[in-house]
Formats: C-alpha cells, structure tokens, sequence
C-alpha cells in the first residue's frame, strides 16, 4: 500500500510507493527536499466505511453506478472503495505527453486539501561536517556554474558602482576643504561631515539591499528551488532587518575596537596601540562568527533582527570551529584563485562565498541542500 503524508513546507498530500520508505523525496509543489516517513497516516479507504445509503448532492454523479464501474460491487460502499483517490490502486488521469508523469503527485479527485501559502520549513540545530558542507557547495555551483558567475558579476559591477560613488563623495569633501584655504568654519566643518555621513548610511541602505537580495537568489538554488538572476534586486521584504543587523555588527564591532586600542590612544604608545588591535581580533571574530547565520535566518524564516542573530547564536553553539576551518579553507583558496586569474577569479570567488554561507547555514539548521535531492 502506498504511504501518504503531507509537505513539511506547503502542506500538500503527497503519495509515494512502500519502497520509498525513509529515502529523500521533493515536493512537487514547493520543491522541498524532504524524508519519507516509515509509516504514514492512516487513509480515507481504510477508515470506518462509508454508509450504503445512496449518495446525495454535486457529488453524487461522479460515482458511477455498480453495475457500470464493477459488476461484482454489490454496494455504494464497494463503489466508493473502488473509485476512491485513495485507494491501493488509485485512479490517476493520465497525464499530457508533455508532461512526466510524477509518483508524488496527490491524487486529484476533488478531494485534495487547499493550497495554503508557503511557510518556513522546520528547522532544528545540527552540527556540520567538513566534508558534507564542501561536497554539497561545490555540488550545486557545478550545477549553478554560469548562473553563479553572472550572479557574481552583477553583484561585483553594483558593489564597485557603490565604491566610486563613496571615494567620489569623498573625495570632492576634501578638495572642497582644501580648495577654500584657510581654516574652515566649524558650520562647514559639520556640513562636511553631514554630507559624509548622509552617503554612508545611504551606501548601508544599498549594500543591505543587495545583500538581501543575493541571499535571496543562493537560498532558493541550494534548495533546489526555481531561481531568477533577477532575485537579486528582489531584497526589499527583506532590506530592514538586513539593514539592522548590518548597524548592530558595525556599532559591535567598532566598539570593541575602540575599547581595545583607548589605552594606546591615551597613552599615545603605538606599540600598546598596536597590541591593543591585535587582542581585538579575538572577539570581534567571536561575535562574527556567532551571528553569521542571521542573515540567512532573516531570509529563509522571514524573521526580525535580535530574533535572527540569537537565533544565529543558538544554531552556531558547537560549530564554531568548524565553521572558522572551512572559512580559512575558503579564504585561503579564494585568495589564491583570484591573484593567479588576476582579480577574474573573483567572479566565481564572490557567488562561491555566498553559496558556502548559505550552504553551512542549511546544514547547521538541518535542512536538506539540493545536492542530497540528486537521484
């Protein structure tokens, strides 16, 4: 008897042969990568059977008459039995030559539960493995490779548009400053700084944007769902929280630094200040690292900024060294692949690195990658 169960993502019924039991199936509808469970909920056709009193209403004449559909059935209850969607052998219509025909398709007899909009699949913390995250990134960029370099482009082009603007501004406050002579006034000191500080935050805004918006794109191919390159400029659901955590790890980590290198400031001992630049490191990559799964968690489970970086703490709790191994790993192999094509390599380096980000974020939540829906 097939084993029915419902979507963890979309709640659609879906059907499958005995034999699947426990493997890996996608859901048709939504595209998630899920297991078959070993014994699924019990059906319509092995429930209390039907009266035999005749049926009633819309529904009546699509159950043909006993003599017609089986001339064995002797009752409206065998009838129902026979014609049932969910029965052993159910009755499918067939399906268009165009169009496969798909063994976790639900049966479609009038009888199928409503569509529901789409949710966030259930997560649950996992520990990650150094092989399993490196075979599934490069799994789904071998299957991604020309999407991913043009995905690369697009977002290296706007970042160094971003850049220009930036250095532009700058540069035209500082030949201002200088072109005036003299000492500037401080109302023109604080417009100066206003100015600075306005295209700042507006290149924050942008960069959260896109930012957005390409996690967005990596989120949905190592899933294995239906992308678009167009995904990226489809962050703004997504911009504000994005946007938040990108302030709270600016103040954070500026504030340490400040801390660590106050008594070289006051002392005015570069060698204290740096050794105070040094210890910095330490925490600022602690706190990296712990809220490095936020962004993701804003994306995937539509969540706000402190809920996405605790979280991203929560998730990361027994990851840290792992995860730090494969970044160094990365970062390591990433520098080197972009000096020897000279700075080229960075096309494939950039989408790569989002994909690693998104990749030890599915496995460390415990959910299933694209690479594992491969037959």
């Amino acid at each position: 008897m097939a084993i029915e169960f419902r979507c963890q993502r979309c709640d659609k019924l879906l059907r499958t042969p005995d034999e699947s039991a426990g493997k890996k199936a996608k859901c048709p509808e939504c595209a998630t990568i899920q297991d078959v469970p070993e014994q699924g909920f019990e059906s319509p056709s092995s429930a209390k059977p039907f009266p035999s009193a005749p049926l009633a209403g819309p529904l009546a004449d699509e159950v043909p008459d006993s003599s017609q559909a089986n001339p064995a059935a002797t009752s409206s209850k065998d009838v129902l039995a026979q014609n049932s969607p969910f029965s052993g052998k159910p009755q499918r219509p067939a399906a268009p030559a165009s169009e496969p025909f798909n063994p976790y398709t639900a049966p479609s007899a009038g009888l199928s539960p409503p569509k529901v909009p789409s949710s966030p699949g259930k997560i649950t913390p996992s520990k990650i493995d150094f092989g399993r995250v490196y075979a599934s990134c490069w799994s789904i960029l071998n299957d991604n490779l020309l999407s991913c370099v043009l995905a690369g482009a697009i977002f290296f082009g706007l970042v160094l548009a971003m850049c220009l603007l930036m250095y532009g501004v700058i540069v035209g406050i500082v030949l201002g400053a200088v072109g005036l002579g003299g000492e500037p006034s401080p109302a023109l000191i604080v417009a100066f700084i206003g100015i600075g500080v306005g295209f700042g935050i507006l290149a924050l805004c942008l960069w959260s944007w896109l930012e957005a918006g390409i996690y967005l794109l990596f989120l949905k191919m190592a899933q294995g769902e239906a992308y678009q390159l167009s995904d990226i400029f489809r962050g703004r659901p997504y911009w504000f929280p994005m946007l938040g955590v990108n302030l709270v790890m600016s103040i954070l980590q500026v504030g340490i630094s400040v801390v660590f290198q106050l008594p070289g400031i006051l002392t005015g001992d570069d060698l204290v200040l740096l050794g105070g630049s040094l210890l910095s490191y330490l925490p600022i990559g602690l706190i990296t690292f712990g809220f490095l799964l936020g962004k993701c968690f804003i994306v995937d489970q539509h969540q706000g900024v402190f809920q996405s970086m605790s979280h991203s703490l929560t998730y990361m709790k027994g990851n840290y060294l792992m995860t730090f191994l494969i970044l160094l790993v990365a970062g390591l192999g990433a520098s080197v692949g972009a000096v020897c094509t000279c700075v080229i390599g960075y096309l494939v380096v950039i989408p790569a690195m989002f994909l690693l980000f998104v990749v030890i974020y599915l496995h460390a939540s415990g959910q299933a990658t694209a690479d594992l829906g491969k037959a």
